[in-house]
């Protein structure tokens, strides 16, 4: 994935994690931290085991879930946030689960993202497509943060050569923290930038 210029986001301008009740969260945990804290979430509501690594899922009491992966007495290297069918849309500044559209996003985060080429840059999954902008960040080229978009598959409109247009209005679906060795084991491929790609500065704690 080739460097590129710099793209600062301001927390609590665009974001604002910390906040209760608004989008995604990671409860203070972070890639590269040990597994073990995750414990303080409390018993998970889930977990698995995945590649030789542990998969463990809370739901937390604002609606979301958190799914945390990492290696028994080692580091986390995969953690996504995703809101419940039934966790209710909460309108407000920044990026917001159910309520911030595709275009919207990318307008607050300055450019589109990268794309892993054993993913695509969608995918269906059941009644949605799905569309995935990751940005390597700026002060930890090896931490990389997607943004998932999710719309109807009813709702899909094409081009000339048959391929299908990214919708704008798709919603924000879930929001992945990852080691970046760890996701291109998992999706797949190489990363490849879509034109005017840049890291990004945020602070999603």
């Amino acid at each position: 994935m080739r460097a590129l210029r710099h793209l600062a986001l301001a927390l609590g301008i665009y974001l604002g994690l910390s906040f209760a009740g608004q989008a995604q969260e990671f409860a203070g945990l972070d890639v590269g931290q040990p597994f073990a804290n995750s414990a303080r979430l409390g018993i998970p509501a889930g977990q698995q085991k995945h590649l030789g690594y542990d998969v463990k899922r809370w739901m937390r009491p604002n609606g979301i879930d958190l799914s945390v992966t990492g290696v028994p007495g080692g580091p986390i290297v995969y953690m996504e946030s995703f809101p419940r069918p039934e966790a209710p849309a909460i309108p407000g500044e920044g990026l917001r689960f159910k309520v911030t559209t595709l275009g919207k996003a990318l307008d607050m985060l300055g450019a589109p993202g990268f794309y892993y080429t054993g993913r695509g840059q969608m995918a269906t999954f059941g009644p949605n497509d799905v569309w995935f902008h990751s940005y390597a960040l700026h002060d930890r080229h090896d931490v990389i943060v997607t943004f998932a978009f999710a719309a109807p598959t009813q709702n899909r409109r094409y081009n000339p050569d048959g391929t299908v247009i990214e919708n704008t209005n798709a919603l924000l679906d879930s929001m992945i923290i990852a080691d970046y060795g760890y996701q291109l084991r998992i999706w797949g491929g190489e990363a490849v930038a879509r034109p005017g790609y840049q890291r990004i500065n945020l602070n999603y704690q």
